[in-house]
């Protein structure tokens, strides 16, 4: 888009430059904590290695108190808990894996 600011009118290119600067500070600063030299894949999942496996404990033992039968909504939330909807994707992976 920066490429094409000398196409643009004359008249239209003191805005656009104003614009793409703006926009660019913007998305660079957001941008910036995700360039793949800043993270490591190894140190995140040895940071959350101990929630996974405590909510995996979890909701087993809720599966367990359930019998794995899930007959409805209400049985969902119940195994899943309170929170995001991604635990459910851990529910089906784990009644799945038994």
């Amino acid at each position: 888009m920066i490429s094409l600011v000398p196409d643009l009118l004359p008249e239209n290119r003191i805005l656009a430059r104003s614009y793409l600067y703006f926009t660019w500070e913007i998305i660079h600063t957001i941008t910036d904590s995700l360039s793949l030299e800043s993270r490591s894949t190894q140190n995140t999942t040895n940071l959350f290695k101990d929630h996974i496996r405590n909510e995996e404990d979890r909701i087993k033992a809720n599966l367990n108190h359930v019998h794995y039968l899930i007959d409805g909504v209400d049985t969902l939330y119940l195994v899943a808990g309170p929170g995001r909807i991604e635990k459910v994707n851990e529910l089906v992976f784990l009644y799945n894996g038994v």
